[in-house]
């Protein structure tokens, strides 16, 4: 299962580039301190868009995609090519 998440590291990255603390954000959103704070550090992607707004970048910017496979499943990648297969674990 592939899930979309916000890359928190990036987003401090691109912060850091245009010298927005966290109360910068906090006001920009309408939001208090410890909110804004939550969002920056264990937010999800329900907030890259407003994130995206207020730092100037495009929203693809912020998100990755993680790959969360069941338990018990491990993903092989075979010699350098594209196609990954699922292999169980014994």
């Amino acid at each position: 299962m592939a899930l979309l998440k916000l890359n928190h590291e990036r987003l401090k990255t691109e912060m850091a580039k245009r010298n927005l603390r966290i109360i910068d954000i906090a006001n920009k959103m309408g939001i208090s301190r410890q909110m804004a704070h939550y969002i920056i550090h264990k937010g999800g992607s329900q907030y890259s868009s407003r994130l995206s707004a207020i730092i100037g970048c495009r929203e693809v910017d912020l998100l990755y995609y993680s790959i969360r496979t069941p338990k018990g499943v491990t993903m092989v990648n075979n010699k350098g090519r594209k196609e990954v297969r699922i292999a169980r674990k014994n």
